[in-house]
């Protein structure tokens, strides 16, 4: 029911930022980093391909149009940022 996602408030303000803030976790330790595999069958439920998944089908039911009007304040806040995994 994309018409209802549109209407609905959260969907901008409090669920795209969670789908981006998922999209920033990444691994900190680079040792840690190094040592992981990079099989595609453990990474499919992390919280970036989660995240990644969920907008990717959130903006196909949404629209392009909606989506960028979403997503463009939450992506010029990230580029704003100086921390290097949100940017």
């Amino acid at each position: 029911m994309p018409a209802a996602l549109r209407k609905i408030d959260e969907t901008k303000s409090m669920f795209f930022p969670a789908l981006v803030k998922m999209l920033t976790e990444v691994e900190e330790d680079m040792d840690t980093w190094a040592a992981s595999t990079d099989d595609k069958e453990v990474g499919l439920n992390d919280p970036y391909n989660t995240a990644v998944n969920a907008i990717n089908r959130l903006s196909v039911d949404l629209g392009d149009k909606t989506t960028i009007a979403i997503c463009s304040n939450l992506i010029h806040d990230c580029i704003q940022q100086s921390e290097w995994q949100k940017r």
